[in-house]
């Protein structure tokens, strides 16, 4: 959150390094916040997040682990209740790939509304937030075929919404990878993981105005602005008469991190309805993401916490297996 305003302040300081009065500057002084990360699932169990956010001149976080990601301070010693539906649910502390979480026995269902809450030791007042799970997504496949020019595949399908404004997220997903560690051989293994844990996600092409991104930077560069990456977000706004149909293209045999190659592993179309607020907080992300020119604007992050950052948002998802048509 700190990256583009820091510089700019940083750019400041220099630039006045010449002036005669001197400004002392306390890191210590600088509160973390506290962190709160939960994006719940229609029937899934809700795992929730908490740590301590980082302070840009703070460089005991500043190293990468053995999964090349920056550590955190995960917050340990909270209490988190859940509350779905009327009921409340008490968080357990999990532990799983060197990630801490709280995490309920609960799966929440569609419309089903979410509240929770937070007491951190050290931290004055609670942590809360509220959320909702959306209807489930309403689509049908059209045709998924190989093209017959560059070997891709070509997916049309059509989505249906109500009459208020929803939004969505898309994506194409495959089996993943485990590895584990063989005492036999003396070797790590890897071998594919077909419980979905560790799916994987296909990058593809959209070329549709609903979520085509035609600005003056694509114009010069040549861009005609057309969707690609590994996850399409969009809202039903420009739909006409509550629906819409899209179409997709992609290459099955290129799966980013996947290193053993199966021809023939399953495709998933997963269709999600987002809450606003994890509409927002993606959008945001992902423009933040993006915000790495030196000239460009900077970009906060969506929050909808209280008494902390981060996002507590629900959705609802949809997978559908698909076949090839040879």
């Amino acid at each position: 959150m700190f990256r583009f305003s820091h510089i700019i302040m940083l750019f400041a300081l220099f630039a006045f390094a010449g002036c005669e009065k001197v400004i002392d500057f306390d890191p210590g002084e600088v509160e973390p916040y506290v962190v709160m990360v939960s994006r719940p699932e229609s029937d899934s169990l809700v795992n929730v997040y908490l740590m301590q956010s980082r302070f840009f001149l703070d460089h005991s976080y500043a190293y990468y682990d053995s999964d090349n990601d920056y550590r955190q301070t995960y917050i340990t010693d909270a209490t988190v209740t859940l509350w779905v539906a009327g009921s409340s649910y008490s968080g357990v502390l999990q532990q799983k790939e060197g990630k801490q979480y709280y995490q309920f026995g609960v799966r929440p269902q569609p419309g089903d509304s979410l509240y929770i809450e937070a007491t951190v030791p050290g931290h004055d007042g609670k942590v809360s937030s509220g959320t909702r799970i959306p209807t489930l997504p309403d689509f049908e496949l059209i045709e998924l075929s190989e093209l017959a020019d560059d070997g891709g595949y070509k997916l049309r399908f059509k989505l249906k919404s109500g009459q208020t404004r929803e939004y969505y997220s898309v994506s194409l997903q495959t089996w993943g990878e485990v590895s584990y560690f063989d005492s036999v051989t003396g070797s790590y293994i890897t071998e594919i993981d077909s419980t979905g844990e560790n799916s994987q996600h296909y990058y593809f092409d959209v070329n549709d105005p609903i979520v085509n991104n035609m600005d003056v930077t694509t114009a010069f560069d040549g861009d005609d602005g057309s969707f690609h990456g590994s996850e399409m977000l969009f809202s039903n706004e420009l739909f006409s008469n509550g629906e819409h149909e899209f179409t997709l293209e992609f290459d099955q045999g290129y799966r980013p991190y996947l290193e053993t190659y199966v021809e023939d592993l399953p495709i998933y179309l997963v269709v999600s309805k987002l809450t606003p607020e994890l509409y927002k907080y993606k959008m945001t992300l992902r423009a933040q993401d993006n915000s790495d020119d030196l000239f460009g604007e900077p970009v906060q992050v969506f929050s909808n916490i209280s008494g902390g950052i981060g996002i507590f948002a629900g959705s609802s998802q949809k997978r559908l297996r698909m076949t090839i048509n040879r």
